[in-house]
């Protein structure tokens, strides 16, 4: 008698992920897995955490954390942890968004993201109780990796550890984070790098592990990107993706391209990807017009997987100025695409490319403008002897999504026979199918007091999504939206004083004011503390704006109330205690993936295309 196939692995991914209002964000764990599920032997769902930005003096923050963990495990008794699939991301992959509060308090010290993080996993597998995982996978060592690393001792599961991260230095500068990372990576029982560039660098942070690191690289979906363009190339377009933020090399970028535009004025390149997040653009415009090349250069929002793969149909050539890169996904898809990569040593794109590079392209040294220009237009001028099937052969035999999820599926394998050869006890028992309960309250009011968070997040999310929520706030009316709940323009001025939100200058202001306050503290007794009476004028002010539009808008059932910040949840709190409320496990981007679920009764109405 032969044994029938075996049950698929359920895996417990903890990382980022991508949203609504960020499709790029973690798309490289969305691909794997998309990837991993579609082995059939992996069963995938995902825990991405949502940030609830916590700010003020340290009481206060500590206040403003406590109130964002109790509303999500309140969340978490109400609804289903997991949609059914994101608003973004692989479809049919479970989905968990938890809000985290985003700052550090009196109690957690450095290691604030950490202890947030698990604090919110932990609600999650008590609401999930009945519920077992064969293998949490955690993507980056700190923060999601020690978290995750939390949930498998919880749950009595194997660990395995993916790191990504590009600047390990920076993260582990801090001691306390430095030892819980190490602690946190021989916890493990298998640490994966995504290149040996990498895995090098994590055995000097663990000596400890060397020989036990093995390099898998990421997951690219190669079937999304054709080889061949249907329709001809556009001679000289160059082309970036990823953001333009200082550390990508967008000013190397900018000031090579334009050596090369005046050398070839026919040249142009576009520049697809989220700006960086405080300057936006204008710094590289600037460039760009004080070089004399503005006219030649596009700068592009953020796009999805389509509108990129067309991108890539359609430029000459592909351009990687980075000077650090631990893998390089967008490497992998231009050749996918036939499009051959200029690129900076930069570690991982090297590794892309291969010890031979001229048939996919060029590497130069990094932060020198003149040599990736003259690498540009020498790849230009030999553009008609690179093969496309030759480059995408490349990069699918190493790199293609189903080669490199038979990998992790097949070390997924060896954890669980390791652990169950340790232990007498036998493996989790498959979950049980996802609790369908989810339709959610016919009214949502979205809390975002301080009103820079909420226009934020009005421009991040897709058009119309919030076009039937009411929205509470402070400050000046809203244009376009007269149905707004706002308190005045005043309790705004001291929300800012008090916590630093609002413009840099306000910032500035409500940090000489702590100082201040901080200093008359020391003379004064705690209850005589400025801020602290300054702090219940404030929430009381915000209460009663809250209190307000439930009194004049009463409903049959506590209405859904959705926070931003931690002083939201802060101020939700009571309302929610009281029966008076419903609260979310995450943000607005837990409210993105239920609407987005097939036959969700609440979905945003739909909106024409722009332009």
């Amino acid at each position: 008698m032969t044994e029938g196939p075996h049950p698929p692995t359920d895996v417990l991914i903890v990382g980022w992920y991508p949203a609504a209002d960020a499709i790029t964000s973690g798309r490289f764990i969305a691909d794997q897995a998309a990837a991993l599920a579609a082995t059939g032997r992996v069963r995938p769902s995902v825990v991405a955490f949502e940030n609830a930005t916590i700010r003020g003096p340290g009481w206060l923050r500590e206040r403003q954390a406590e109130a964002v963990g109790s509303n999500v495990a309140t969340g978490l008794r109400v609804f289903p942890a997991f949609a059914e699939e994101g608003a973004a991301g692989s479809p049919s992959i479970p989905v968990a968004r938890l809000a985290v509060a985003n700052g550090r308090t009196p109690r957690t010290g450095p290691e604030h993201r950490y202890i947030h993080e698990t604090t919110a996993i932990k609600a999650l597998l008590e609401a999930t109780a009945g519920r077992r995982w064969n293998i949490v996978h955690g993507h980056v060592g700190y923060p999601e990796g020690a978290a995750a690393a939390a949930a498998a001792e919880r749950l009595g599961a194997p660990l395995v550890i993916t790191e990504h991260a590009s600047f390990l230095g920076p993260l582990l500068a801090d001691p306390v984070v430095r030892d819980r990372y190490r602690r946190t990576l021989l916890a493990a029982d298998r640490v994966v790098a995504v290149s040996t560039m990498l895995a090098t660098e994590v055995a000097e942070i663990v000596p400890e592990l060397i020989g036990r690191i093995v390099v898998i690289p990421n997951a690219v979906a190669i079937d999304e990107f054709a080889g061949e363009p249907a329709a001809p190339r556009i001679s000289g377009e160059l082309l970036f993706v990823g953001g333009r933020v200082a550390s990508k090399g967008i000013e190397t970028l900018v000031r090579a391209f334009a050596i090369v535009h005046r050398d070839r004025p026919e040249t142009t390149i576009r520049l697809i990807g989220p700006p960086a997040p405080r300057s936006g653009d204008g710094p590289w415009r600037e460039l760009a017009a004080e070089l004399g090349a503005a006219h030649a250069v596009v700068f592009e929002d953020a796009a999805d997987r389509q509108a990129v793969a067309a991108a890539m149909a359609r430029a000459d050539l592909f351009v990687h100025p980075s000077p650090r890169e631990t893998f390089g996904v967008v490497a992998v898809e231009a050749l996918a695409s036939g499009l051959p990569v200029v690129a900076t040593a930069s570690g991982g794109v090297e590794e892309v490319l291969g010890d031979d590079p001229g048939p996919f392209g060029a590497i130069v040294p990094p932060n020198d403008p003149a040599a990736l220009a003259a690498a540009i237009v020498a790849t230009l001028d030999r553009r008609a002897s690179f093969s496309a099937r030759q480059m995408r052969a490349h990069v699918a035999e190493r790199f293609g999504a189903d080669r490199v999820a038979g990998r992790l599926a097949a070390l997924y394998d060896e954890v669980g026979a390791d652990r169950r050869h340790r232990q007498t006890a036998a493996s989790p028992h498959a979950l049980p199918p996802l609790d369908a309960r989810s339709n959610l309250p016919s009214r949502t009011i979205v809390v975002g007091f301080p009103r820079l968070e909420l226009d934020r997040a009005i421009a991040r999310f897709p058009p119309g999504m919030l076009a039937r929520d009411t929205l509470v706030t402070s400050g000046d009316a809203m244009p376009g939206r007269p149905d707004v709940r706002a308190a005045s323009p005043s309790i705004a001025r001291s929300l800012d004083e008090l916590t630093g939100w609002g413009t840099r200058s306000t910032a500035l202001r409500a940090r000489v004011g702590r100082r201040l306050r901080r200093a008359v503290g020391r003379i004064l007794t705690p209850l005589a503390d400025p801020s602290v009476r300054l702090a219940d004028r404030v929430l009381a002010d915000l209460s009663v704006t809250l209190e307000a539009e439930l009194q004049e808008n009463p409903s049959e059932a506590p209405p859904l109330i959705v926070c931003l910040t931690g002083i939201d949840h802060l101020v939700a709190a009571p309302f929610v205690a009281a029966g008076r409320a419903m609260t979310t496990p995450g943000g607005l981007r837990w409210l993105a993936d239920v609407r987005a679920r097939p036959g969700s009764s609440t979905a945003p109405p739909s909106e024409p295309a722009p332009g």
